[in-house]
């Protein structure tokens, strides 16, 4: 899987090979004047989100619903208590440990949002907007990609798999893309000095045209 970290300022034009984004983190309160913001109604219109963190509360605050300064900052592990069953926790235990870092949490939804389970300290650590009007979108109060998130990296796959739908092949692709610029690789289906051997088989099953030059 590739991919590339975009500050919020940045615009980017969504193609074909981009399937999905993530929005991160950050030390930000969303309700400070001059906080950093994306249009995430916008980006679901054409490809599935995942906002983590402050991400999630941008998202939260963005629909129409509310985020709160916490009475104290909650940092470390939390059990993650799952109230209803989605795609995005499927396979993930009631009471998995998951790590918090953040001094505001959302306290209402948005219209049109489910929450998916709480903590004990928090009423809203995950959540997905209904409806099929537009793509995925889904929030996590915590932060499923550090190590203390025992079932974080099967979350961030489930996101990846069952909602972006994507495969090992997007990154092969990549790579094919960087050794054709590089001008190692050759027609006949040869990658020059290359170890990687998932992108030496992808390459042979691969009908390279000199178009792709």
């Amino acid at each position: 899987m590739y991919c590339e970290i975009i500050p919020f300022h940045k615009p980017f034009t969504p193609d074909d090979t981009l399937k999905g984004v993530i929005l991160s983190g950050s030390p930000f309160s969303v309700n400070e004047e001059n906080a950093p913001s994306v249009n995430v109604s916008d980006l679901i219109n054409k490809l599935p989100v995942l906002g983590i963190c402050y991400g999630a509360q941008l998202t939260a605050k963005e629909f129409g619903g509310r985020v709160d300064k916490s009475n104290k900052r909650e940092y470390g592990r939390a059990k993650l208590l799952k109230q209803k069953e989605d795609v995005l926790l499927q396979n993930i235990a009631d009471h998995s440990q998951v790590w918090m870092s953040h001094s505001d949490s959302i306290t209402v939804l948005p219209e049109g949002f489910e929450l998916l389970a709480t903590t004990d300290s928090i009423p809203i650590a995950a959540f997905k907007k209904n409806g099929a009007q537009s793509k995925a979108l889904y929030g996590l109060q915590f932060h499923p990609e550090v190590y203390h998130s025992t079932e974080g990296k099967k979350i961030i796959h489930n996101f990846l798999h069952k909602n972006m739908h994507t495969t090992g092949d997007a990154y092969i692709l990549w790579r094919l893309k960087l050794i054709l610029s590089s001008g190692e690789f050759d027609l006949n289906g040869e990658v020059k000095g290359m170890k990687d051997f998932e992108v030496k088989r992808k390459a042979t099953q691969l009908e390279i045209t000199a178009d792709a030059n």
